[in-house]
This record gives structure tokens, C-alpha cells and sequence, in this order.
């Protein structure tokens, strides 16, 4: 393992005010002297009440481009849309505007392609990234095509454990980051990360990321 990973352990109790206050330093000092930057965010459960909460915070929103690592191929008022929960709790309180990546008159491959046309063209300062109880990250699965893409910086990917397919950061675009940020919590997800540490099983996706990935923070709730 690369030694550019840190973790942090947090405790239950004040895990979410730990991490905001930890993500509004980071968004402060990366937008100092009016620099403008490029973060890319992860849907799912554990960021909706810490992004909503980020919001309120005193920050040049208007000096940071959001992105969406992932999204599933639904439509964007479906409860499972990344974009929608993600504009819901926290793009319109912070007042930027976020396109939908899964756009339903392209279908799954050509919204994936178009992403991949303005992904291709940024560099990120900052990615905001979860870890799945099967070790996934973003939408790149255990056994999944997405894997193996060692170019696009988004592609298509068919997940068949899943309920529908997804639209993913690739590889590619997770390594190239300046920083990323994990979100850890619950028994569960602790327990998997302190295995995969341990064994560096390459069975689970975000173990390249741990290996390979550049400054590399883990908020682990106790």
C-alpha cells in the first residue's frame, strides 16, 4: 500500500459535524485567492445530511464546479437518482447549477459518452467517495466490465447485481485526482476496510484505489 493514505477515526456521536467542519477547511483552502476548482461528489446515504449541512457553511460556492462520480440509468425525478437526491440536498441550497449525467433520450452508452467528452477535459481537485459492503467504489463493481477501462474517464457499466445499470468514473479519472476524501460508516464498512488494509485483496474494487490513488484521506466512524 502507497503510504498516502491517512485515516481518521471519528466517533459516532460527532461524525458528521467532524467531517463538515474537516470538508469546509479543504473547500477553503483549495479556493483561496480566488481559485476556481473541480469536486466530484457520490450519491447514496452517507453524504445527503453532511453535504446539506456543508451548505450552510460560509464558502465561495461560486468558485467550485460540481460534478456526480455515478449514476444509475433512471429517470431524474426517480427516487434512486443520484442527481436528483444530490439537488435536493445540496445543489439548490448552495444556489450552482448540475446537469443530469443519465439523460433518458440518449439511453445508457450515449450518456456515458457524452460525459466522458467533458470529463476528459478536467482535472479534479477533490473527490468525495463512499466504499459499498462488497468493496465497490463510484459504480465500478466487483466483476464489472468497468474495471478493466483503462482510458474513458466515464463509461457505461452493466451491473447485474444491481437493480439497473450505471453510468461511472473510471479508473482512469479516481487516480488522477489530487485528493480523495472516503466517507466511512457503520460496523460494517469498518470491518471491510480494516480487512482489505490488511490483506490487500484485490477482489475489491477500491483496493486500487488504496494502492494507486493520490492523498488519500478515510473518515471512519468509530
Amino acid at each position: 500500500m502507497r503510504k498516502n493514505n491517512t485515516f481518521k477515526f471519528l466517533s459516532k456521536k460527532d461524525y458528521l459535524n467532524e467531517v463538515v467542519d474537516f470538508l469546509e477547511e479543504k473547500l477553503l483552502n483549495k479556493t483561496i485567492n480566488n481559485k476556481v476548482i473541480n469536486v466530484a461528489l457520490s450519491g447514496g446515504n452517507t453524504p445527503m445530511p453532511i453535504l446539506k449541512k456543508l451548505s450552510e457553511k460560509k464558502i465561495s460556492w461560486k468558485q467550485i464546479n460540481f460534478f456526480i462520480i455515478d449514476e444509475r440509468c433512471v429517470p431524474v425525478l426517480d427516487e434512486y437518482s443520484n442527481y436528483k437526491n444530490l439537488k435536493n440536498n445540496f445543489f439548490k441550497e448552495i444556489k450552482v447549477n448540475v446537469f443530469p449525467v443519465y439523460e433518458e433520450r440518449l439511453g445508457g452508452e450515449k450518456s456515458a459518452h457524452k460525459y466522458n467528452e467533458l470529463i476528459k477535459r478536467k482535472h479534479f481537485d477533490l473527490i468525495l467517495l463512499g466504499m459499498g459492503d462488497d468493496g465497490h467504489v463510484a459504480s465500478l463493481f466487483p466483476g464489472t466490465k468497468a474495471l478493466q477501462e483503462g482510458e474513458s474517464m466515464v463509461v457505461y457499466n452493466e451491473v447485474n447485481t444491481q437493480k439497473n445499470n450505471r453510468i461511472t468514473f473510471t479508473y482512469p479519472a479516481l487516480l488522477a485526482a489530487n485528493e480523495i476524501v472516503f466517507l466511512i460508516r457503520g460496523e460494517k464498512k469498518k470491518n471491510l476496510l480494516e480487512l482489505i488494509v490488511k490483506t490487500k485483496d484485490d477482489k475489491y474494487p477500491v483496493t486500487k484505489i488504496i494502492n494507486e490513488g493520490n492523498n488519500i484521506t478515510w473518515l471512519v466512524e468509530e
